[in-house]
């Protein structure tokens, strides 16, 4: 996965609208833009991620996937106020790194409402 060059913290131009256009609440967003509902891949892409669904909402995240027809994939984390919080980018046949995903879902979810102006990337230990 490569990283999207975005600002961090930074309201994500038409958030609102899509929000409204996937007809959920404001909150926190884990959106994946997924090339094309045929292809295996992003059919196993989509599957992956609705294995993990449950645990993200239970964060307080929502989940949604897009076709939008392009060649790549890219994956989006927002915060509650709509900002762009972290971001990766595929291509095919590129693995999606699930742990990266999950701690930064969990980051926005947990440690971003506490403070709102941070900016220290998540980091965790695990233990086993």
């Amino acid at each position: 996965m490569n990283p999207i060059a975005l600002p961090r913290h930074r309201p994500l131009p038409m958030r609102r609208q899509l929000l409204q256009a996937l007809g959920l609440p404001q909150g926190n967003l884990l959106l994946l833009l997924l090339h094309s509902p045929t292809c295996p891949h992003c059919r196993t892409i989509e599957a992956q991620l609705q294995e993990r669904r449950s645990l993200w909402e239970a964060w307080g995240t929502q989940v949604a996937v897009l076709y939008e027809g392009g060649e790549g994939i890219a994956v989006l984390c927002l915060d509650f106020r709509g900002c762009f919080m972290d971001g990766w980018t595929l291509v095919h046949p590129d693995e999606v790194d699930w742990h990266e995903i999950e701690e930064t879902v969990r980051w926005v979810a947990i440690q971003e409402p506490e403070c709102g102006t941070c900016s220290v990337d998540p980091v965790w230990e695990e233990k086993d």
